[in-house]
């Protein structure tokens, strides 16, 4: 609390004016991490009707929100894990996020756009995927280059992970031009 406090340039013990305690200001920091994704896969799902632009929009959105983060998000992942009974409202949301992509996923392989593929664990790689590459738009070394753009990032990833899962990789260059829109806001 008082790394926190130092940061937001306030007293720790004006923190505790706002929280009861550090478990109820991890579980408000922990349960809006999950709104944007959700938020993106509602707004992907609207806006098309087929599998591939829902999952490539949805990834490539996501992907793209993940870099733009002030934190890293695995190490959310990782407190929320230490402390699964007082973030349960975070873990709910979370299935709920792996229930949406796994949504898409099925919809595609039963529409036969898709692969057969095991709909959870591709869901699951999916959301790996998109968290693991937050660490590509990171400030650069010298040695590294410059920072990648999170737009490209998120095209990337997208035009990646759907490849993988088309039954016509054909399609590709159409659907990526398709879901050139910001599910963000």
């Amino acid at each position: 609390m008082a790394e926190i406090a130092d940061a937001s340039g306030l007293a720790v013990s004006s923190i505790y004016y706002y929280f009861a305690n550090k478990y109820e200001l991890l579980d408000r920091i922990v349960t809006e991490v999950n709104q944007q994704p959700l938020a993106i896969a509602d707004a992907a799902a609207v806006r098309f009707s087929d599998a591939p632009r829902r999952l490539h929009a949805f990834i490539r959105n996501d992907a793209a929100a993940l870099c733009e983060l002030s934190f890293d998000i695995n190490e959310v992942h990782r407190l929320a894990g230490d402390d699964r009974a007082n973030l349960s409202r975070y873990w709910e949301d979370r299935r709920r996020l792996v229930s949406r992509v796994e949504g898409f996923v099925a919809q595609g392989v039963g529409a036969g756009d898709f692969v057969d593929v095991d709909v959870e664990l591709t869901a699951r790689s999916v959301l790996a995927n998109d968290e693991a590459i937050q660490n590509w738009y990171r400030p650069p070394a010298s040695d590294v280059g410059e920072p990648l753009d999170p737009g490209r990032i998120g095209s990337f990833v997208a035009d990646l992970g759907l490849r993988a899962l088309l039954r016509n990789p054909a399609a590709l260059d159409s659907i990526s031009n398709d879901t050139d829109v910001d599910l963000n806001r």
